[in-house]
């Protein structure tokens, strides 16, 4: 671990999701602004509020409060960044929690931002009601939907069929999040596919249009949710887990038949009395949220592997 950062938010306030851009935008996004990082992601808050972390050098991290509270309703745990304009401004995608979410424009000057399309977001719906209009020969749907301030009545008339390509078996119901993962960079398509359930995590290898369950293989720790599963760049088949007790970094056998000569293990664990929040993963640097019952602080691990001959 190299240095721990205090967040810059007060107490009782959660960090709900993050979000970097792919190497290719952080590149473009230097070429067109020479003073700006390579390194950085967003933070939003739960109460609506988003943060730039910059990753300056090993000892220094810089928070810049790009968008206060109020500005953006409460921000859940989806957040991606969409693309990078040849003006150097930055379009994300942010879900909202039990609220509406938005599609925002972050302004080349880094400092504001500029919402330019609303994303509905339906949920908790408590209670509905559907009526049929006089000789309209169709139902309309009232909900009661959000929560808090962000509560409203909605009407819904017509809606667009979906039709339903595949389905997984029941199995896979209860899964809270999916990571799809590459064997290798050079890869196009995703070779794994990482599952989270609220007390379990399995791990499916992708071949010939199936999933197998190769999770007794993973080296991940099985019987828990995880924050967080992504590739390590730079070595082929090298996976890392995060959840709440430990970091693990961990080469997936996919094949029983399979010995694999080189076999990578190693396991992080956060300091007593001290939990994972939320994770990340760029390259080969793993980025934690650390809560103890006062304070949050922030910390990042790198990933050093060498084989040995």
């Amino acid at each position: 671990m190299f240095y721990k950062v205090p967040l810059p938010m007060d107490e009782g306030t959660l960090m709900t999701s993050y979000a970097y851009p792919t190497d290719y935008s952080a590149s473009k996004r230097s070429s067109l602004i020479a003073s700006h990082p390579k390194q950085y992601i967003y933070a939003g808050i739960e109460d609506g509020t988003l943060y730039r972390i910059e990753i300056v050098d090993e000892k220094n991290i810089l928070f810049t409060l790009i968008q206060k509270e109020n500005g953006l309703n409460c921000i859940g745990e989806c957040m991606n960044v969409l693309c990078v304009e040849e003006t150097g401004e930055e379009f994300i995608i942010i879900g909202g929690d039990m609220s509406d979410g938005a599609v925002i424009k972050v302004l080349s000057n880094m400092e504001e931002v500029e919402i330019t399309s609303i994303i509905p977001n339906w949920a908790p719906i408590l209670d509905f009601q559907m009526l049929d209009f006089h000789q309209e020969r169709h139902d309309v749907i009232f909900s009661c939907s959000g929560r808090g301030k962000y509560g409203s009545i909605r009407e819904l008339r017509r809606a667009i069929g979906v039709n339903v390509m595949t389905k997984t078996e029941a199995e896979f119901d209860g899964v809270t999040s999916l990571w799809g993962l590459k064997y290798s960079s050079e890869e196009v398509m995703d070779s794994f596919l990482a599952l989270s359930f609220a007390n379990s995590t399995r791990l499916m290898f992708i071949g010939e249009g199936e999933l197998n369950d190769i999770s007794e293989n993973s080296g991940f720790d099985l019987e828990v949710c995880s924050l967080c599963i992504s590739n390590i760049t730079g070595v082929k088949g090298v996976l890392a887990q995060i959840h709440r007790k430990a970091v693990i970094i961990s080469e997936p056998r996919i094949n029983d038949s399979l010995v694999e000569e080189k076999e990578i293990a190693a396991r992080w664990t956060p300091p007593e009395d001290t939990i994972i929040e939320v994770a990340s993963v760029y390259k080969n640097l793993i980025i934690i949220s650390l809560s103890t019952i006062n304070e949050s602080n922030l910390a990042v691990l790198r990933v050093d592997i060498k084989y040995e001959t």
